[in-house]
């Protein structure tokens, strides 16, 4: 049931996506934590990651807000 829910939600931001109504910020690159990760290094990698995701992306999140 929980696969089924996550893949239905998957679906629905990606359906709001493709109508323009959100703008999402993926990881272009693998995940290399787990699901309740405590290594600090790792954790500090995986922030530093979103980080400069979010900084590529934004002149797009820019435009996509029409700022």
């Amino acid at each position: 049931m929980r696969n089924w829910t996550t893949n239905e939600t998957i679906d629905y931001i990606e359906e709001q996506e493709r109508l323009g109504n959100v703008f999402v910020i993926r990881p272009t690159q693998p995940l290399e934590v787990r699901r309740v990760e405590r290594d600090k290094e790792k954790l500090e990698a995986l922030y530093r990651q979103g980080y400069e995701e979010a900084e590529v992306q934004y002149e797009d999140l820019l435009d996509w807000m029409k700022v």
